[in-house]
């Protein structure tokens, strides 16, 4: 089999799995809510809100450094994997491939798919994030 033509059979069975399994996380979450992990995070986050709601000048302080955190560990775990996906588009675009690497590679290896790929990559046209990912790890001073 070509190397072309097996991206022209993995991708879209790749995509029909993707979007197959999100339907049917979907249909779980909205009719059976306490079978998923995203139904019970949204079950307790109610229950939270309540408890803080109950005592404003007791929890209000706790409330907003609970939410302050959420938002910080949210930020690094997204500017972790925008550093992570840039490394692997420079690994996918690396000119010095060993045997043993282009092994684990099938499908189309041309310049226009390592671009189309690299397109889709926001880390190659926003350089800073990997510094501000450093930043927020403490390896740099802040920006």
């Amino acid at each position: 089999m070509e190397k072309k033509s097996i991206d022209y059979i993995l991708v879209p069975s790749g995509l029909f799995v993707m979007v197959t399994y999100h339907m049917w996380l979907l249909y779980r979450i909205v009719k059976q809510p306490t079978k998923t992990v995203i139904g019970l995070n949204a079950i307790n986050r109610r229950f939270w809100v309540q408890a803080m709601m109950e005592d404003v000048s007791k929890n209000g302080v706790l409330a907003v450094q609970s939410l302050r955190n959420n938002i910080m560990a949210s930020t690094l775990l997204a500017s972790t994997a925008i550093m992570l996906s840039s490394l692997i588009a420079v690994l996918m675009t690396s000119g010095n491939q060993t045997q043993s690497a282009a092994i684990f590679i099938s499908g189309d290896r041309s310049q226009l798919a390592m671009q189309a790929f690299l397109s889709m990559c926001p880390s190659s046209k926003c350089p800073p994030i990997p510094a501000i990912t450093f930043s927020q790890l403490g390896m740099l001073p802040p920006l």
